[in-house]
């Protein structure tokens, strides 16, 4: 591979281009290599790679995970800290530099085994799509999507609630389209909600680029029998809330993303509560509510 390449990356509508990178972080950024783009604009993350990790001071924190990323804010600038451990050694790994638009960045790493990782890998690549979603009225979900008919299914659940395996029965007995049996986007553009895939999959190890207008959401749940209950507005927006990747870090986007969620709750005939077991009946009782 050749140093110093640019990289295009495509996510939920958003475009980015990475670089320079090195032939190492290259090899690593096959990872969103189906989300791979020709387009020559987008938000250019500028990648820093030569171990030098500009100072932060510490009373600027605004936010801490409780893990392994903090954001501060400088002047109206975030910075976002991420940390990793060698040999029982902390340190600085990467630290990412937005404006307040998320117009572009600057990405700087660092290892102290040489090993410099691809600048958009978790997760900052998270935390950016959660930001850029809230500040476009949509929202990432806990969620596995699905293109059924040309139609987007959305089926909610926290891990082990059974994502990957609806997402299996409907790729097996119906050939649909998995975008994502882990993270979802829904987005609101134009008069519509539409979802879309992201590169972050569970264990069903499928994702795609695609996107589709939004057409029912369920919530899982798992049971003995298989059944579909309709939720109200309120319960909707209670269960979107939950498993919604929130920009807890700062209040304007963390208020953009609830309403967001509440628009989508408010939609008439959307959300249901899904009980199953997994078996293929479930993906005929999906379709009937179609």
């Amino acid at each position: 591979m050749k140093e110093n390449v640019y990289i295009r990356v495509s996510i939920a509508g958003f475009d980015f281009v990475i670089g320079p990178l090195d032939a190492i972080q290259q090899q690593k950024a096959q990872n969103f290599k189906s989300f791979f783009s020709k387009g020559k604009h987008g938000i250019n993350l500028r990648v820093f790679s030569n171990g030098t990790i500009p100072d932060i001071s510490l009373d600027t924190r605004v936010f801490s995970s409780g893990s392994h990323w903090q954001l501060y804010r400088i002047n109206k600038d975030y910075y976002f800290k991420i940390t990793s451990c060698e040999k029982n050694k902390e340190f600085i790994s990467r630290l990412a530099v937005f404006p307040s638009d998320f117009s572009s960045a600057k990405i700087y790493t660092y290892s102290p085994v040489g090993d410099k990782g691809f600048p958009l890998e978790y997760p900052l690549d998270q935390i950016l799509l959660i930001h850029l979603s809230a500040l476009n009225k949509g929202v990432l979900l806990h969620a596995c999507g699905v293109v059924l008919k040309e139609q987007g299914l959305i089926f909610v659940g926290s891990s082990g609630a059974g994502k990957s395996t609806i997402g299996g029965l409907f790729s097996e007995y119906k050939q649909a389209l998995i975008l994502s049996d882990d993270r979802i986007v829904a987005k609101k553009e134009g008069s519509d909600f539409m979802i879309h895939g992201t590169p972050w999959y569970g264990s069903l190890g499928l994702c795609s680029p695609s996107k589709v207008r939004l057409k029912k959401i369920f919530f899982l749940k798992k049971s003995v029998r298989n059944s579909i209950t309709p939720l109200s507005a309120y319960e909707s927006f209670k269960r979107l809330t939950s498993f919604s990747f929130l920009p807890y870090w700062e209040k304007a986007p963390l208020t953009k993303t609830l309403s967001t969620i509440n628009s989508i709750a408010s939609i008439k005939n959307l959300c249901y509560e899904l009980s199953f077991q997994p078996d293929k009946g479930i993906v005929g009782l999906v379709e009937d509510v179609l």
